[in-house]
């Protein structure tokens, strides 16, 4: 994956210095993530920005600050790509609110899980 973004780099270097300039002000005004509410630093490193629509498909909105979404690592990969990098969740909205919603019924009603 880091071979993709530093070819990706080289051959839009004006691109993805946007897009990471839009990243990098996402994150820093919703640090937390959106699914679980991890704390940037729990693991040591920052939450990662998730495009919810992709560059590669949708290069006029990958700035905008409604296409990003924070997730720790393991939400990014287990919602946002669907445990493979390369596949992407077009139902992401809607599936993270489904796991909120369960999450919260689960704590309102004292079970565990």
């Amino acid at each position: 994956m880091r071979t993709q973004r530093l070819l990706g780099a080289l051959a839009h270097p004006i691109t993805e210095y946007h897009v990471s300039r839009a990243k990098a002000r996402h994150r820093k005004g919703e640090p937390f993530c959106a699914v679980c509410w991890i704390k940037p630093t729990f693991w040591g490193r920052n939450n990662d920005v998730h495009h919810r629509v992709p560059v590669h498909v949708a290069p006029g909105i990958a700035c905008e600050d409604s296409n990003l979404v924070t997730l720790c690592r393991s939400c990014h990969w287990n919602i946002g790509h669907m445990m493979n990098w390369q596949d992407w969740n077009k139902n992401l909205d809607a599936t993270m609110a489904a796991i909120r919603k369960a999450w919260t019924d689960n704590a309102k009603s004292g079970k565990h899980g």
